[in-house]
């Protein structure tokens, strides 16, 4: 099982709407104080069962429990330094601590094991992008295409860098079209489709105005 499908549902988006987390498409529900206990109980009896600690894994970082996540890691990095879901999931916790010279560290290491890990590369070019960086954003983002040219929130996030950094409007124009399909095909709610049909729109007057 592919585990990093599981954690990256969890995500969120900038001030002005550019989702930094890859949103997956599984959902994943953190587990009750009780039921979390129960399973650390049974890693306690059974430590070799990693399937068992990644899962505990993935709700420490839902429910913001990083030094728990960080520890568990460790076990797994220091058995195998390459295990990819176990670099994926430490990047996510820096990432989310907003420790992102750290967190680029490990998504980089994903991406040198799997050079087609789309989280490892959407997470990276929403560094970039923080860091005030569009353009290595932009080159990410297309790499992200390259290997699956259906990626809904990639078209809207460089739809978002096309129209808020660059002023591009014709490009960022096409890329919410085509945001906007896939989302529409899919009958997804990660994005607010309205708010992607005004842009549209504002845009269309903008380039007739011209």
């Amino acid at each position: 099982m592919k585990f990093y499908k599981i954690i990256i549902c969890l995500s969120f988006a900038c001030v002005i709407g550019c989702a930094q987390i890859h949103s997956g498409k599984t959902v994943f529900s953190s587990v009750s104080p009780a039921e979390q206990k129960k399973m650390e109980e049974k890693l306690l009896r059974d430590p070799t069962n990693q399937e068992l600690r990644k899962i505990l894994i993935v709700n420490y970082i839902q429910t913001q429990q990083y030094d728990k996540a960080r520890h568990e890691l460790a076990k797994i990095l220091s058995k195998n330094a390459d295990d990819i879901d176990a670099n994926y999931y430490m990047g996510l916790v820096y990432s989310r601590g907003n420790l992102l010279n750290e967190a680029v560290i490990y998504y980089n290491k994903v991406l040198e094991l799997k050079p087609d890990h789309i989280p490892a590369l959407f997470n990276l070019a929403s560094i970039q992008l923080k860091n005030r960086n569009p353009s290595s954003a932009v080159r990410l983002y297309n790499k992200i295409l390259e290997i699956d040219p259906d990626d809904a929130e990639t078209h809207y996030n460089l739809a978002f860098i096309y129209d808020n950094y660059f002023i591009q409007e014709e490009n960022a124009l096409r890329q919410y079209k085509l945001c906007l399909e896939l989302l529409a095909k899919e009958k997804s709610d990660k994005i607010d489709l309205n708010v992607i049909r005004d842009r549209i729109k504002e845009l269309k007057l903008l380039k007739g105005s011209k």
